[in-house]
């Protein structure tokens, strides 16, 4: 039952994640500036980096303000926004949400090992010969893929998740 629900609880936050434009530009918005750091980290002056770092966790965060402010249908204002955040606490029942969070451990720890998995040294090898790319280093692209595959799915959703058992969404 713990790992039924938990799917169906991942299953609800990536139907919440791909139910607007604007959370899917967010989050393509944020992998561009992760993947940018990866692959051209030789190229990018320091004041550079930081600032693509500045931009990726600021979008981060209006994401995932968004998420809230549309998963509670609430016109955005702070005291809105903190009321929304304090009141879901207020419904979490405390033997359920261990539980929920021990499905949430298991649920993305699995999904991690599968990043990790299909994003081998192995199959990203096969992937940049398939596809001749030959600019970057094997780990660099393996690295890409990763970042650029959990800052477009597994971040936003885990947090979405959390939000979920959570009661703030």
């Amino acid at each position: 039952m713990l790992i039924l629900d938990s799917f169906q609880t991942l299953l609800s936050s990536f139907q919440f994640y791909f139910s607007s434009f604007m959370f899917i530009g967010l989050g393509i918005l944020t992998t561009v500036g992760r993947v940018s750091q990866v692959l051209l980290k030789e190229k990018f002056s320091k004041r550079a980096y930081l600032l693509t770092e500045f931009c990726v966790e600021g979008l981060r965060l209006i994401q995932y303000v968004l998420f809230i402010l549309i998963g509670r249908n609430i016109i955005f204002t702070i005291n809105n926004l903190w009321q929304t955040i304090i009141q879901g606490f207020q419904e979490i029942t405390y033997p359920q949400i261990v539980w929920d969070l021990v499905g949430f451990l298991i649920i993305f720890g699995l999904y991690n090992i599968l990043i990790f998995v299909v994003f081998s040294k192995r199959n990203t090898s096969n992937i940049m010969e398939k596809f001749s790319i030959k600019r970057y280093l094997v780990k660099s692209v393996q690295l890409a893929f990763i970042l650029g595959f959990k800052n477009l799915f597994l971040i936003p959703t885990s947090i979405i998740y959390l939000l979920i058992i959570f009661k703030v969404i």
